[in-house]
């Protein structure tokens, strides 16, 4: 303010030393900050720069698991998407639509073979909005929000859109937050 107010730019180095050594004195008589004081006073918490520096974030790639078997081809017919999920008992799978994804519930695949479209594929007879994807080192509270009304997210690779590597459930985000606050500091 001193330099704006003077309009005398060659002071900086005088003011930049008097500003250090004003700080110095300050924080050795209070090292609370006063506006630090003044929140805590009235109940709230605000964490300075060095706490949130020294928390760690957890990622999605700290809560996701493998594919594996639950994930169809939505060119595949629906007989051969019943036949791939038979093999499991997840409630839910990811189906791929031409590097898109959506979701799709084992009742929902059983009741489209008993409707007699089984030699169809599973994209012309079932159409779901496309769901939203993460990346593994975004935030585990990023995917959450994603993560809205749909049951999965698939985890898909930062530099190939159609690799997944894995995907990501509320039981997976809980379970991911439940280790973290269990493990040894």
């Amino acid at each position: 303010m001193v330099l704006d107010l003077s309009g005398n730019y060659s002071i900086i180095l005088p003011v930049m030393i008097s500003n250090t050594i004003a700080y110095l004195i300050s924080h050795n008589y209070q090292p609370v900050a006063l506006f630090d004081m003044l929140t805590r006073e009235d109940g709230v918490h605000l964490p300075s720069m060095e706490e949130e520096r020294e928390q760690t974030t957890l990622r999605v790639e700290d809560a996701m698991r493998p594919a594996g078997e639950c994930v169809l081809n939505g060119e595949n017919s629906v007989n051969v998407a019943l036949d791939q999920a038979k093999w499991t008992t997840d409630p839910f799978f990811l189906v791929r639509y031409q590097g898109q994804w959506t979701v799709i519930r084992a009742e929902t695949l059983k009741n489209l073979a008993k409707e007699g479209v089984g030699s169809l594929p599973l994209e012309e007879v079932y159409t779901n909005p496309r769901m939203p994807v993460v990346h593994p080192d975004q935030p585990l509270d990023l995917a959450l929000q994603r993560m809205g009304d749909w049951p999965l997210l698939p985890v898909v690779s930062r530099a190939d859109f159609r690799k997944l590597e894995g995907m990501l459930s509320i039981d997976d985000v809980l379970r991911g937050y439940k280790d973290y606050n269990n493990s040894p500091a």
